[in-house]
């Protein structure tokens, strides 16, 4: 985040002049590089709070100066931990083959004491049912001010305190922000103490720098959010990506009494876009949000395609002019939240990464190597990108959450004493009671997350379900509940049927000229890549794993398009139902009137014809109907 300039704070020079209180060097190594808090007695370390009474990394680093930063400055600012990624670089450079095994490190030796500190502090700590109350959190990006003062970057939402930290950052914030979920790695922090929470055996590439941000932390998959704070108004630090350095702050704006708690997770409203992944962190970000401002037309649009070219929005499907930082997407935002709750908790140790493969079959070795790492009910995931010339891959669960990290696939209502969650044993997805009557699902066998089972009958609700018309994944349409359907106003048929359709018009056209571009990209690539040259045999293999992705990447164009034609054709059938029942309806009343003024008619001639005859002679023909007395017989 540009806060790594060398401070000096332990010199080469005294380095031998001093003496830790508690830990041990091996030798050879005098503590040349080591940072002065590791020549402190870890067991009565006290931290230091900032300027805004938050201890940040177990209170291990001074506080960022305006000098150093070369900012006006702000207590926000001010607040951040200045380390010194120079100084740990050529620490570990210098000393990391000195310890190896049981011969911990004078860094490890200290942490150790900090964390057992803290997990006896929390063995002991009464939570007087506060995890059985939701919270209010509104979480945001300090150091992204705009011109009115005002946070640029913010979100509102509610969640339980009893939500495990290590599912609070994969189903929640995560998603609620708009960053990629298990990608990098991350720490909550308990403003009060320092004490550090993050992903255990993270597989993130970021975790090299695990020196700049504490050195160590606890499994955050063995506490709930109600450990990090005590009352309303409270603070608690999210760091996201090591490398990059995204500082958060969530401040508990409301804690709702139990009786009045749903558990359930909900996005309020926010603020601006989620930077991209890789921008550089808070300071960068700002500088980019105030270039962007008052940048010209053309710099704004390639600002704005440098941000879709990150990973949370390569799959944004927007053009570049629809594209606006200062803008907050709540549907996308809830959208983002639900496919999170409905998924497997993320499997940290297998966390996304991004290859390019430099010789053909290089993938199946990658995950060859990857394989011996997975248990049981894991499996690898690999998505190419093509226009990388890569693929990433990720390590994902098939079997469904442990209970100390389940919540509701529907909701997000978290495991409690008062919340009993059943996993369906059809497609292992968890829900908790009250969702049973609320989400549309069929007939599956649910089991308790201690494996005993029981018959579950969902009721379905087709009519307010979306017709699903991928031929790649059968399933039920909603023409079997047409009688039950409640009737459509025939006026706003009539107002709405022309706009509905060209909007369904204008979607299908996007993705088959979307489909369409990737085949004539590719056919243009395919091209290009078989014209005949000097190449070297780097070059070859380059273009050999280069053909293969995109006649891959072609084929599924290809299907992808065979698939839109089959929803089309489905479509068809499906899309004029309310518009045939209103004709219908209206023929209906129509047959329904000409009879009802033929049955009067055949009433009134009845009438006139069984008339009698009263004071006067008739005529032959008097008192018959008009319509008779031209062709009676004389």
């Amino acid at each position: 985040m540009g806060l790594m300039a060398p401070t000096g704070r332990q010199s080469e020079n005294n380095a031998s002049s001093r003496r830790p209180k508690y830990v041990t060097f091996a030798p050879g190594d005098e503590g040349e590089y080591l940072p002065d808090v590791f020549f402190e007695d870890p067991r009565t370390f006290s931290p230091k709070p900032g300027p805004m009474g938050h201890i940040h990394a177990w209170g291990l680093y001074p506080y960022t100066s305006v000098d150093d930063l070369d900012l006006k400055g702000s207590a926000e600012e001010n607040n951040w931990p200045d380390f010194d990624g120079m100084q740990a670089a050529m620490r570990q450079m210098t000393y990391q083959t000195f310890y190896w095994g049981d011969n911990k490190s004078p860094e490890n030796q200290f942490m150790d004491i900090l964390l057992e500190r803290k997990k006896k502090q929390l063995e002991s700590l009464d939570l007087k049912g506060l995890d059985r109350c939701d919270v209010l959190c509104r979480i945001y990006l300090p150091g992204l001010i705009d011109r009115n003062g005002e946070h640029r970057v913010w979100r509102l939402f509610k969640v339980s305190a009893g939500i495990s930290l290590s599912v609070f950052q994969d189903k929640v914030i995560a998603p609620v922000m708009g960053w990629v979920r298990n990608f990098h790695s991350y720490t909550l922090t308990d403003f009060r103490d320092g004490a550090m929470f993050g992903p255990e055996g993270s597989g993130s590439i970021d975790q090299v720098h695990i020196a700049q941000v504490g050195y160590k932390y606890l499994s955050d998959n063995m506490y709930k959010l109600a450990h990090l704070f005590g009352k309303a108004g409270d603070q608690i630090g999210y760091l996201y990506d090591y490398g990059d350095k995204w500082y958060h702050r969530i401040e508990i704006v409301k804690i709702i009494p139990q009786e009045e708690s749903s558990g359930s997770v909900e996005v309020i409203e926010g603020k601006g876009m989620c930077p991209g992944e890789n921008l550089h962190g808070n300071l960068q970000y700002a500088d980019f949000l105030d270039e962007f401002d008052s940048a010209s037309y053309s710099r704004q649009a390639e600002m704005k395609r440098e941000i879709l070219a990150t990973p949370n929005y390569n799959s944004f499907g927007k053009p570049p002019s629809l594209v606006d930082p200062a803008v907050f997407d709540l549907d996308a935002a809830k959208a983002r939240v639900a496919e999170a709750l409905s998924s497997t908790t993320s499997v940290r140790s297998g966390a996304k990464k991004f290859h390019m493969p430099i010789m053909p079959g290089a993938e199946h070795i990658i995950n060859q190597m990857d394989q011996q790492h997975l248990k049981k009910g894991q499996t690898i995931v690999n998505s190419h990108d093509m226009e990388n010339y890569g693929f990433w891959n990720e390590t994902v669960s098939t079997k469904r959450d442990a209970r100390k990290e389940a919540v509701c696939g529907f909701c997000g209502k978290p495991a409690s004493s008062e919340v009993q969650l059943k996993a369906c044993a059809g497609c292992q997805q968890v829900i908790c009671y009250d969702a049973v009557d609320e989400k549309p699902k069929s007939e599956h066998y649910a089991t308790d997350t201690d494996n005993s089972r029981t018959r579950t009958h969902h009721s379905t609700n087709m009519a307010d379900a979306i017709p699903q018309t991928d031929v790649s994944r059968p399933s039920a349409l909603p023409t079997a509940n047409l009688s039950q359907r409640g009737g459509v106003p025939p006026a706003l048929v009539e107002q709405n049927s022309v706009e509905y359709l060209d909007a369904i018009e204008e979607e299908w056209n996007k993705k088959v000229d979307a489909e369409v571009d990737i085949l004539v990209d590719g056919m243009v690539d395919l091209v290009g890549i078989a014209s005949i040259g000097d190449k070297d045999k780097f070059r070859i293999a380059q273009e050999s794993f280069q053909t293969e992705s995109r006649a891959e990447s072609m084929i599924r164009a290809a299907n992808s398009l065979l698939s839109i034609t089959h929803s089309m054709k489905l479509l068809l059938l499906l899309s004029d139902e309310a518009q045939i029942a209103h004709r219908r309806d209206a023929e209906m009343k129509v047959v329904q009137e000409e009879r009802d003024e033929a049955k009067k008619q055949v009433e009134q001639i009845l009438n006139e014809l069984l008339k009698k005859p009263s004071g006067s002679t008739q005529q032959p023909g008097d008192g018959a109907p008009e319509a008779f007395k031209d062709t009676q017989v004389s």
